[in-house]
């Protein structure tokens, strides 16, 4: 028989059956055959006894190539490896990724180095996280995605023991072809300080002024404390630029912020491009020692919240409130729209006590976002009564709530101004009532609430209160989402006045309120005096503010 070439291709699972390698096995002659056979039995049962998720610990030798796995937890200790994602340096990786790995140094006292060489991920869906400790809860020092790191980006430890973690998800769907990286082990110096940041002045939209403070963050990546070194600040193409000596001392492996005893002139607007470095005597690590940084100054001019007071009353009026710059959109308890931008406040749909108020202006041109808010203490009503006319009898009252189309979308109820329901009712059934019967109301002031959960107003449909087949709304009104409300809640304010019995041949009635100092008003009232006589048949009514 003559000799012949043969294939067999060994496709390697993962407990979900995903693919994740295939290899090809050629062998030649059909005496081989056994062979071929035995060595595939054999490679399967040795595959077989991997682990493939998990926690695992290794050490890996220098040089070695490491693919992070599918899922699972993995901490290797190294000083030199290659890191890839699960797909290899030519393949992807998977789907449905959840991985985490701890590298640790394999040299005592030594930090981790991770340097990217190549990073693609599908933007927005799968991220590489990488923190500056041994877990998931040291710092994050970056989520990437998409082609978010480069060649350029480096990340050395800061932790005590000097570990990175990377941990990879990704989404069911779509896959790059991941990353190779470098991992490395940084040995700092004696002294080593670095620039790790500027705290203040950042980019800003509403502007600075004559005399801003420069605060930056100095950290120390060496293996002894520091002091006595310098710092210096300059603005790249301007003439301004200083040193100061910094006296403070920063510990091992701490940062300390620094502000500067000049200020800066940031009053005109415009990019300006910081560089800030440090100087101390024996860095070996000058790489660390300058940042350069820009921000933008832009000014949108002041922003601020008109027709708004400090304080109202639970029952006061809708409040129309604007904003400047124009444009802009307020949010808090109690905010209505009517839209597309003209903004209400209700107090009583607040509810009592301190809220807080906020308008928010983002500028399309610069893409400035400011936003300033306001508090507003909203009053409880005291409890009120007066005496004298006899018990006062709770107001009978026809309530009528008609759906007409999108009923499914409405509901509603009746608030006291403390803000309790009284009555409500939920969705319902196109061109029919809600509601439509007497309910018992004592005498007050309350809100009849409507809801769209759609957000176009009622569509067609209406709500009366009548008392002795009168409206105390002077007839039906059809929610629109225009009477103090939006398309989605509108509040319609009424009063219900209570009734007492007084015969006509009784003497003048002495009124007494509380709490004391309230006015009273009504027909044949002269101070606090009611005299039934002069008023006639069917009485008269008292309030008392």
């Amino acid at each position: 028989m003559q000799p012949f070439c043969k294939k067999i291709s060994l496709f390697i699972v993962n407990k979900n059956f995903l693919n994740l390698k295939k290899m090809n096995f050629f062998y030649q002659h059909y005496r081989k055959m056994k062979l071929a056979k035995l060595f595939l039995i054999s490679f399967l049962l040795a595959f077989s006894t991997m682990s493939y998720g998990g926690k695992q610990t290794k050490s890996v030798l220098d040089g070695e190539d490491f693919l992070m796995l599918h899922e699972g937890d993995t901490t290797i200790t190294t000083c030199g490896l290659t890191f890839y994602d699960e797909g290899g340096a030519d393949g992807q990786y998977l789907n449905s990724t959840n991985s985490t790995v701890t590298f640790l140094p394999g040299t005592e006292g030594s930090k981790i180095q991770l340097s990217i060489i190549e990073f693609e991920t599908e933007s927005n869906y799968d991220y590489f996280k990488i923190y500056d400790g041994n877990n998931l809860d040291a710092p994050l020092l970056g989520n990437f995605d998409g082609t978010s790191l480069n060649s350029e980006s480096v990340f050395i430890s800061s932790a005590i023991d000097g570990s990175l973690t990377v941990q990879f998800t990704s989404d069911g769907t779509v896959t790059r072809l991941g990353w190779e990286a470098s991992i490395s082990c940084f040995t700092p110096s004696d002294a080593d300080l670095s620039i790790s940041g500027i705290i203040s002045p950042l980019s800003t939209c509403t502007g600075y002024g004559e005399n801003e403070n420069i605060t930056i963050s100095i950290q120390n990546d060496g293996l002894e404390a520091q002091s006595n070194f310098e710092v210096s600040f300059s603005i790249i193409g301007t003439e301004i630029s200083f040193t100061e000596t910094v006296n403070e001392t920063i510990e091992v492996s701490n940062i300390l912020e620094y502000t500067f005893e000049n200020t800066l002139d940031l009053s005109i607007t415009g990019d300006y491009t910081f560089s800030i470095s440090v100087d101390l005597d024996g860095d070996e690590n000058i790489d660390n020692n300058i940042l350069e940084t820009s921000i933008s100054v832009i000014n949108t001019g002041e922003i601020f919240i008109s027709g708004l007071e400090d304080s109202y009353c639970f029952d006061a009026d809708t409040v129309f409130l604007t904003g400047t710059p124009e444009g802009g959109s307020f949010t808090g308890n109690g905010i209505i729209i009517d839209y597309p931008s003209t903004y209400f406040f209700i107090p009583s749909a607040a509810g009592v006590g301190l809220q807080e108020i906020t308008y928010h202006y983002y500028d399309e041109e610069t893409a400035c976002d400011a936003e300033i808010m306001q508090e507003v203490d909203i009053l409880a009503l005291p409890e009120i009564s007066f005496s004298g006319l006899g018990e006062t009898a709770d107001a009978t009252a026809l309530l009528q709530v008609y759906y007409q189309s999108y009923a499914t979308e409405c509901s509603w109820e009746i608030l006291n101004l403390s803000g309790d329901t009284l009555i409500s009712g939920l969705s319902g059934t196109n061109n029919s009532f809600s509601y439509n019967d007497e309910i018992e109301i004592p005498s007050g002031n309350y809100n009849f609430v409507m809801h769209d959960t759609y957000g176009d107003g009622w569509n067609g449909g209406y709500f009366d209160i009548l008392i002795d087949n009168e409206s105390i709304f002077g007839g039906a009104i059809s929610p629109d989402g225009n009477a103090g409300g939006n398309g989605s809640l509108a509040f319609y304010e009424f009063e219900i006045i209570g009734k007492s019995t007084i015969l006509l041949s009784e003497l003048p009635v002495t009124l007494t309120g509380s709490p004391e100092g309230g006015t009273f008003e009504g027909d044949i009232i002269n101070d606090n005096l009611f005299s039934p006589t002069e008023v006639g048949t069917y009485g008269s009514c008292c309030r008392i503010y």
